[in-house]
């Protein structure tokens, strides 16, 4: 992965949330669906080196690529791969295509660290998907606070969601859109990389609270929903 050259995410910009429809339950899910989710659980966790996670990358590229698709009906005019190559150019970004797997990568930064971001075109079924992988792995013995720390930090969200893998403790948050029908933009390719990384800025902090510091889930959930401001901070 290549660095960003700006610190980005420093506030959290929403659009219209009208834009992302709620994921699916698994009952609901399509078999191609299914999969993806099976896929992405079982891969190796990421490096606290976002740059130098090349192969654990690729498996990620690999198997968002190997699987079907639901069939959509996609629109006339640019595809989704070239809009959010549009859309990251335009700003400036140092990114990496996948042509052939309709996926993007790219390394960010944000307050609290560098992550990688992947963002996975299925022109098919007319989703786009942004992933943005956490610089760590949740050690074994903290995971069940992990779990209650991410379900109480997904309630009430309204775009995206946090997910952890059993197996390894990989961390990412995930954020997508069905846009068949209609059009991807680049104000929604904006919105979704800065809700996704404002997000990640404002509980990941709790998250190594659990792991360093002994916190609780509930008390570090409620920091991060009400954090406390320094005299003549805003």
């Amino acid at each position: 992965f290549f660095a960003h050259k700006k610190t980005i995410f420093e506030r959290p910009h929403l659009s219209s949330a009208s834009l992302f429809k709620q994921q699916k339950p698994t009952s609901t899910m399509t078999q191609q669906e299914v999969e993806t989710e099976t896929a992405l659980t079982t891969l190796p966790s990421g490096s606290t080196n976002p740059a130098s996670d090349d192969a654990a990358t690729e498996q990620l590229i690999a198997a968002l690529a190997s699987l079907g698709e639901v069939q959509g009906t996609a629109p006339a005019g640019p595809t989704l791969l070239q809009t959010c190559i549009d859309c990251l150019k335009a700003d400036d970004w140092n990114y990496q295509v996948h042509e052939d797997r309709n996926i993007i990568s790219a390394g960010v930064g944000l307050k609290t660290g560098s992550a990688k971001m992947i963002f996975d075109c299925k022109e098919d079924s007319q989703r786009f998907i942004v992933y943005l992988m956490l610089p760590v792995s949740v050690p074994e013995e903290h995971r069940v606070k992990a779990y209650e720390y991410f379900t109480r930090a997904n309630y009430g969200l309204v775009i995206g969601n946090f997910e952890m893998d059993a197996s390894d403790g990989e961390v990412r948050y995930k954020c997508s859109v069905d846009v068949e029908g209609g059009k991807l933009t680049a104000p929604m390719i904006k919105s979704m990389i800065g809700v996704t990384g404002g997000t990640v800025d404002r509980f990941f902090p709790g998250l190594m609270k659990i792991i360093y510091a002994g916190a609780s889930p509930k008390e570090a959930a409620e920091e991060a929903r009400n954090p406390i401001t320094s005299p003549g901070s805003q």
